[in-house]
């Protein structure tokens, strides 16, 4: 008997079950996307330009909401955009939001999924060509 099928008696709760298979399908869609995503930005360059972009996009439209529309932050806000574009030409593709608006939320969840991965990763190993000199090092 699983609690997602019923209550504590086994009989089935009406629309839990649906509700449940709804929010995995998002999670899965959600997954596809971000992986969609991550396949057209491919080129160093364009990463590149995206982790700067994105964030100046980002920190510029928290500021025009607080600030009430500050030059500045419009500046940040077309620079970041115009970061977008350059890596997009070094990829030679349309940005994702161009096919599906929702790409516009897809970015910046795929780059923080990018750095919690990179701070859950192992740290590297050192290469076989300066492992002996490392091993004397630790041993000094």
């Amino acid at each position: 008997m699983s609690f997602l099928k019923g209550d504590a008696l086994g009989a089935p709760v009406p629309g839990y079950t649906r509700k449940f298979e709804n929010a995995k399908k998002t999670l899965m869609s959600l997954d596809k996307l971000l992986n969609q995503y991550g396949a057209a930005h491919k080129d160093p360059r364009n990463k590149f330009f995206h982790k700067l972009g994105i964030p100046m996009i980002i920190v510029s439209i928290i500021a025009l909401l607080i600030s009430g529309g500050a030059a500045w932050a419009w500046w940040v806000f077309g620079i970041g955009w115009a970061f977008q574009f350059v890596g997009h030409a070094f990829e030679r593709t349309w940005p994702e939001f161009m096919k599906n608006p929702i790409f516009l939320l897809i970015g910046p969840l795929y780059f923080v999924r990018e750095i919690r991965r990179r701070k859950q990763a192992p740290e590297k190993t050192t290469s076989p060509r300066y492992a002996s000199r490392a091993r004397d090092s630790a041993q000094s």
